[in-house]
């Protein structure tokens, strides 16, 4: 029987395959992984992020965050997500001046949501753009629709197809 904590851990051999032969290192990639204690005052509430480095550069073309599956229901949780997308967005980019383009997966369980991002003259863009709360309604600032890539579809390892072609296209070049 496996714990309800335990389940994400489920998924971590999935995303490690599917990055490890997508990203491959006669390619010049290198794929690794590290766990993230999340915002949280629980000392079992982690994340893993996997990263992918242009191997020639040592610079990333992708993170990817996996977070428990429950949590895709629940607009706390997936709020949870949205910020910690973005943060780790922003502190790669910020720590990373030569990456122009970084693409961020966002993944509850099975469910995906893709952060793509480019370096501007104004900063650091971001699409999705962040969607700000009401302080008078309770609303859903990050939409179940936005973890629209399901990786045990077709659709959804197709649509994965397209998001991992064009990291492949945005390799970080040296100043």
């Amino acid at each position: 029987m496996i714990r309800h904590f335990e389940r994400e851990k489920l998924w971590y051999t999935a995303y490690n395959v599917l990055l490890y032969t997508t990203f491959m290192i006669d390619e010049n990639y290198a794929v690794g992984s590290q766990t993230q204690p999340i915002n949280s005052n629980k000392a079992s509430d982690y994340a893993v992020e996997y990263f992918v480095n242009d191997d020639a550069t040592g610079l990333p073309v992708l993170l990817l965050e996996i977070k428990p599956e429950r949590s895709v229901n629940y607009i706390s949780k997936r709020e949870e997500a949205d910020m910690q997308a973005r943060s780790r967005f922003e502190q790669v980019m910020n720590e990373n001046q030569e990456v122009q383009n970084l693409v961020v997966i966002s993944a509850i369980g099975t469910q995906c949501c893709v952060y793509s991002g480019s370096r501007t003259l104004q900063g650091i863009s971001i699409y999705p753009p962040e969607n700000h709360r009401d302080p008078r309604r309770v609303n859903d600032t990050v939409p179940l629709e936005w973890w629209n890539i399901d990786i045990l579809t077709p659709q959804g390892r197709d649509a994965l197809d397209v998001v991992f072609s064009r990291v492949k296209t945005i390799r970080p070049r040296l100043l």
